[in-house]
């Protein structure tokens, strides 16, 4: 549920979830990019914890060209704990 914007290639950033007190089980992503350019870019996701998780996008291509941006919009499943 958030929006993460300018993602450039081969490179992992950290997504901080807006909630605490609750556990995560699946963290889904959808591509849009910033430029109309065609691009190779798959989203690869690790470190799924509690308050975080980490994306990267892996570059099927050669070399990504650095103007190449991605804005990354995600959704995380999981529930509540009290």
């Amino acid at each position: 549920w958030g929006k993460t914007t300018g993602l450039s290639a081969n490179y992992f950033y950290t997504i901080v979830f807006p909630l605490t007190s609750w556990i995560c089980r699946n963290v889904q992503t959808t591509m849009g990019y910033d430029v109309l350019i065609p691009s190779n870019f798959v989203p690869v996701i690790k470190n799924i914890t509690l308050s975080s998780f980490d994306i990267a996008l892996d570059y099927a291509g050669s070399s990504p060209n650095p103007l190449e941006l991605v804005t990354i919009y995600w959704t995380a499943l999981g529930y509540l704990t009290i």
